[in-house]
């Protein structure tokens, strides 16, 4: 999170975030604080312009496993590995316990492990994928994912989406009745607290208008930085289209409708 005098960015993973920080350092003083916190339930919402930010979904999916390929993310370790010692504070809850502690048994971690070993290997993406979205290992991943009952009809993309940018997301947990996207969709108007969201696909450009929004008079300089080419810390992976073929591009396609019909994201190709 990067928090300035008139602004806020609250960073979802793989969408560009550590790149936002960096330009946003550059140009205003503020402070960085933890990568991916959210804002709290109890915040006053004042003057400061709240942005987020949002990546094409079919994207998304090959950054994270490409991530995972460069032995990097907290996601590529809880799959490749059986982690009974996340799941100590759950004793109190046994049938839960109970629940994680056996899947975590039957995870298949030899298949993600193998998943893993090649980013240059369209197959071995789609393999993760399918694996990734399938229903019957939703609580694979240790996030909670699978306790969730979004988990039963979007992705994890989504879940990070509204789990980072809702204002009460105990209710992501708690409420049996968000069983589908026309209820999502309607506590995502109640509950996002994001004034603006930048595209990773026109991130320099999102970026300066986020920060006019908020009131920044920048200079021709800041301006220039801010639009300069370049990435921090980028993906190592080919164009992301490569490793689709027909069956993933429709299983991102269903996963992440909430996101694609929100921002209005296409295949592209």
């Amino acid at each position: 999170m990067f928090t300035g005098e008139k602004i806020i960015y609250v960073h979802l993973q793989k969408t560009g975030g550590l790149h936002i920080t960096s330009l946003l350092s550059k140009v205003i003083k503020g402070d960085v604080g933890e990568y991916h916190q959210r804002l709290p339930e109890s915040f006053i919402r004042g003057d400061k312009l709240i942005v987020g930010s949002i990546r094409n979904p079919w994207n998304w999916y090959v950054s994270l496993w490409s991530f995972g390929c460069e032995n990097n993310g907290k996601l590529q370790f809880a799959l490749q590995n059986r982690n009974y010692h996340l799941y100590r504070k759950m004793k109190n809850l046994p049938l839960r316990w109970m629940l994680f502690m056996l899947n975590e048994t039957v995870k298949p971690v030899s298949k993600y492990r193998n998943v893993y070993k090649d980013i240059n290997d369209p197959g071995l993406f789609r393999e993760w994928l399918r694996l990734l979205l399938d229903s019957s290992r939703r609580f694979d991943m240790g996030e909670l994912y699978g306790i969730s009952p979004v988990s039963k009809f979007a992705g994890l993309l989504t879940y990070r989406y509204v789990r980072l940018y809702f204002r009460d997301n105990k209710m992501l947990f708690r409420d049996k009745h968000i069983s589908n996207l026309m209820i999502l969709n309607d506590y995502d108007r109640e509950q996002n607290v994001i004034d603006f969201t930048i595209r990773n696909e026109n991130l320099n450009n999102d970026l300066l208008t986020a920060l006019n929004m908020a009131g920044y008079r920048l200079t021709g300089e800041q301006s220039a930085v801010i639009l300069a080419p370049g990435r921090t810390n980028p993906s190592g992976h080919k164009d992301y289209r490569i490793y689709y073929d027909k069956e993933c591009t429709e299983m991102v396609t269903e996963k992440e409708k909430f996101i694609i019909d929100k921002y209005g994201y296409s295949t592209g190709w």
